[in-house]
């Protein structure tokens, strides 16, 4: 961690210093400092990238809400709202049959794009202490904006391009 952490004044961003040191050590990142209310940390040499090069965190705008003395901000998830709606709406029997079984959707379709089990990836998005973590993390992001990105209108070029994934593996899924 470098010196640039000075006080909450240079802090614009509104997190802990100990959210930043836990930041560098799950990502393997420098922090650099704030600069325009982003994080800007040093990206180590990968295989992708032969020189170190900087990576900007932009705060989740939940970070920016706090709640006034006395009083509480309440937040709430309907639960994978936008697939309940299209297994309703299209009586699909597979998405409402998953939809019933408590299972996690997105975990699911990354099972099924993977060739792995549900449980495998399951426990692997779960567990972040898992060596599957990211991965599992990864995949299940393609598989949520796979299926999110359809009744929004996507292309599967699009969504390839947008997801980085192959069009061929999308065009099962729509």
């Amino acid at each position: 961690m470098t010196d640039n952490w000075r006080s909450e004044y240079d802090n614009p961003v509104g997190r802990t210093k100990q959210d930043i040191e836990e930041t560098e050590k799950q990502d393997g990142l420098a922090f650099v400092g704030i600069m325009d209310g982003r994080e800007i940390y040093l990206h180590r040499a990968d295989k992708d990238h032969p020189e170190p090069y900087s990576v900007e965190r932009v705060p989740n705008v939940r970070e920016g809400i706090n709640a006034g003395p006395g009083r509480k901000v309440l937040t709430m998830d309907y639960s994978q709202v936008e697939m309940r709606i299209m297994a309703a709406e299209s009586e699909d029997p597979w998405l409402i049959g998953i939809l019933n079984s408590g299972k996690d959707i997105y975990c699911d379709m990354a099972a099924e794009l993977n060739g792995k089990t549900y449980e495998e990836v399951y426990s692997g998005y779960k567990d972040k202490n898992s060596p599957m973590y990211r991965k599992c993390e990864e995949w299940r992001s393609d598989a949520k904006g796979v299926a999110l990105g359809i009744p929004y209108g996507y292309t599967a070029k699009g969504m390839a391009a947008k997801r980085h994934i192959t069009s061929c593996c999308l065009s099962t899924m729509s």
